[in-house]
């Protein structure tokens, strides 16, 4: 008679208990809950048993196939001709995470509650790491078992991790080029360039001044940002914010066109000093009104709508305008996520790879499109 199953109650649902052999088949208990009845929790345990029972009889004994699953997976990913270009980039980051958690097991022992274990352990720091990890297990296990190496693809058993992915606005050729000439043709042209070629937040593009531009390096230092303005007595005023922590004030370099719009605005803007006088603020705001007050946050806001408008585009947002900035950087420019980090302010790895891992695998010609419009 077979021994019957390790169900209990422990409140609020049932649960069941179980067996497994783990990466060095040694026999571990697990507990898995969340069922509404017991005969619900006994029938998923048979359910489960019968799939454990499926895959653990095609693991390799112990003096067999002492391969190292870790050397494996490595030396796969070096020599897989597939992964090229931005692809590979998105993929190295977790290779360069898992391979040392991976310790010496051999690739006949692995099994789906390893993988399921090691999926999960990535996926706590960045959910985008789980669903790539994934991705990588998926491609692996099947040319391992295509080439016999192994007898059983062990990720069959295990659910691929769904996240919630960054609402990215994928523009089409067109639509691009339209954008671009637009922007050129702008009264905020030098404010969308900003963001479109050196990827700058929106407060950080209205809190520059003339004096954070280096003309000879080609640079510009970002070590502010205007998080909101209040209305005060007959007047707008900024809270400035400064930048001071690891993700904030940097230095990046500018393209001449950018800084040839600097130009530009400096020169209107010491005409206007001439003209309002004694009654002209000089802050030093690259982005500012006639009276030499910084402008406001959703003023961008609303010339950016009315440019679409106005030219048949969907609504854009700057995010929208770094994220072309983005797309640039990784897809032509090679450079890394970490670069990528440091060059758009963001505060961790975590937050880039999240919202650009995606993107940095889409095929565009963006870069070589704002090279011939501009």
């Amino acid at each position: 008679m077979a021994k019957k199953p390790t169900i209990f109650y422990n409140g609020k649902t049932w649960s069941y208990r179980y067996k497994i052999l783990d990466e060095n088949l040694i026999t571990r208990y697990r507990v898995k809950g969340g069922y509404q009845t017991e005969k619900e929790a006994e029938e998923a345990y048979y359910v489960h048993q019968q799939k454990i029972k499926s895959e653990e009889s095609h693991l390799v004994p112990n003096n067999e196939n002492t391969e190292s699953f870790a050397k494996y997976f490595e030396d796969w990913f070096l020599h897989k001709e597939s992964l090229q270009g931005t692809t590979r980039l998105v993929y190295t980051y977790v290779m360069d995470l898992i391979l040392p958690e991976l310790q010496n097991v051999r690739l006949g022992a692995i099994n789906s509650e390893y993988l399921k274990a090691k999926i999960s352990w990535i996926t706590k720091r960045a959910p985008s790491y789980g669903e790539k990890l994934y991705e990588l297990f998926s491609m692996t296990f099947k040319d391992a078992y295509h080439a016999g190496k192994i007898a059983y693809n062990p990720l069959k058993n295990v659910r691929k991790p769904v996240r919630k992915k960054s609402t990215l606005k994928i523009l089409t050729d067109e639509e691009r080029r339209t954008l671009f000439q637009a922007i050129l043709h702008s009264n905020w042209c030098l404010e969308l360039l900003l963001a479109l070629l050196c990827g700058l937040r929106k407060g950080e593009i209205i809190g520059l001044k003339f004096s954070d531009f280096n003309f000879e390096e080609k640079k510009v230092c970002i070590q502010r940002q205007v998080i909101q303005e209040i209305s005060g007595e007959n007047r707008n005023m900024a809270i400035v914010k400064p930048l001071n922590t690891s993700g904030g004030k940097r230095a990046i370099s500018v393209p001449s066109i950018v800084l040839d719009e600097v130009k530009r605005r400096k020169a209107k803007v010491e005409y206007e000093k001439r003209i309002c006088k004694s009654g002209y603020e000089d802050q030093g705001y690259l982005c500012c009104q006639k009276n030499g007050r910084c402008r406001s946050r959703s003023s961008l806001n609303t010339e950016l709508d009315k440019l679409c408008d106005r030219n048949g585009l969907p609504h854009l947002s700057v995010d929208n305008l770094r994220d072309i900035y983005a797309a640039m950087m990784l897809q032509i420019q090679n450079v890394s996520f970490v670069t990528l980090k440091g060059l758009m302010g963001y505060s961790s790895i975590e937050e880039v790879y999240e919202r650009y891992c995606d993107l940095a695998e889409l095929n565009t010609d963006v870069a070589d499109m704002i090279d011939k419009v501009f």
